[in-house]
């Protein structure tokens, strides 16, 4: 199948799905709904447990590279954030169609939209954990300007690219079965080589660590605008490039490979 007819038909995939959204909206928050069901707090034990991580990393790690805390912690905050729902969302991608087998082998419904539920699921929690955000800037006296309007879009741009990942994600682990654990060890070594725990100005002899990481990007044009910096214009340029490349993978491999989703569950 060639190039174009390839990416037409997945993204006829990806409109299609989106289109459906009252479905996956409503499946998503019923998902959340039912994970937490009889709990007290529900989804704000996340958030909780969540905010717990980040005080005593914070503090923890502050002290370890000697800055000072009120400078650390939201810069921590922020990017801890984040990364919960880019690891949530890919961790559960990996088994994007598999658990909705029973669905997807029964009715036709677009395969964009399971992993659009996923995103409604950890969109959800991440508004409870960014609860912490405001309470951690104003404890840290980090002022607010009107360049922090810059984090809306920088935002969507990151649940986008996200999401749109999960997709080639979810294809390659129902095809391969081992795929899962090379992506958490993927995001294991991530998680250390992003600036999250640490600043970029840290790194002296390897600054390319930081500037060709496009998940820094990503969270940079989210989290800098929040600290009253500009990210610049080389990370939304990395942010926007991930956002149409994990577009175009995941309209070709919807493209390639929809027909046979249903016959490797």
């Amino acid at each position: 199948m060639s190039l174009l007819p390839t990416l037409s038909k997945g993204a006829s995939d990806l409109g299609a799905g989106f289109a459906n959204r009252d479905l996956w909206i409503y499946m998503g928050w019923k998902d959340i709904r039912q994970r937490y069901r009889r709990t007290v707090l529900g989804p704000w034990w996340l958030a909780i447990g969540t905010g717990v991580m980040v005080v005593a990393l914070g503090f923890l790690w502050s002290d370890i590279f000697k800055v000072d805390v009120r400078g650390f912690m939201p810069f921590f905050a922020i990017g801890y954030v984040l990364w919960v729902f880019l690891s949530g969302a890919t961790i559960e991608a990996c088994t994007g169609f598999t658990q909705f087998d029973g669905i997807i082998k029964q009715r036709r419904i677009p395969f964009s939209s399971f992993l659009y539920r996923i995103g409604v699921r950890h969109s959800v929690v991440l508004a409870h954990n960014a609860v912490i955000i405001p309470l951690i800037l104003i404890w840290a006296g980090t002022p607010l300007t009107f360049g922090a309007l810059l984090a809306i879009p920088g935002l969507a741009v990151f649940l986008l690219t996200v999401i749109l990942a999960a997709i080639p994600i979810a294809i390659f682990c129902t095809r391969f079965r081992d795929f899962p654990q090379i992506v958490n060890n993927v995001l294991q070594v991530a998680f250390f080589a992003t600036p999250i725990m640490w600043r970029p100005d840290v790194l002296k002899e390897f600054p390319w660590i930081a500037e060709l990481n496009p998940i820094a990007h990503l969270i940079d044009i989210v989290r800098l605008p929040l600290l009253g910096a500009d990210p610049g214009q080389v990370s939304w340029i990395w942010s926007i490039a991930t956002l149409a490349l994990a577009f175009v993978a995941a309209a070709y491999l919807l493209g390639r490979y929809s027909r046979r989703i249903a016959y490797w569950l």
